[in-house]
């Protein structure tokens, strides 16, 4: 558990105050959770390696503004030596739509979908 990609513990959909650890493939999906949850410039150590989606939910977007979303949110990944992530956002009925390609540097690729309003997000495994 949470051998290869390090240790972490749940932050989603509340935090785990028990601090048990996770599985690999759970904390690659919390890693991204958090980096595209988090204001640019809310950590100290890494003040332009996150982004909140939530920001986004009023604004409009034409087709090359959303492919651009799209590099940005992957940028953000670049760094990260465990994985690299490509992003496919849509807007719909005042939600964002995110799903991610998580694509670890040891395992398999897998999925997830962010559904992102004003109040919640939730994550689906795909």
């Amino acid at each position: 558990m949470g051998n290869v990609y390090g240790i972490d513990y749940s932050v989603y959909p509340t935090v785990d105050t028990t601090f048990q650890p996770l599985p690999d493939e759970e904390v690659l999906l919390q890693a991204v959770y958090k980096r595209i949850t988090t204001r640019t410039g809310d950590l100290f150590w890494d003040p332009t390696g996150t982004c909140d989606v939530r920001d986004w939910l009023m604004d409009t977007f034409s087709p090359a503004d959303i492919a651009a979303k799209e590099s940005y949110l992957a940028s953000l990944f670049e760094p990260d030596p465990r994985m690299s992530v490509t992003f496919q956002l849509s807007f719909q009925q005042g939600q964002l739509r995110i799903e991610a390609t998580i694509d670890p540097n040891v395992g398999n690729s897998f999925s997830a979908v962010f559904q992102v309003d004003s109040y919640l997000i939730t994550i689906q495994m795909l």
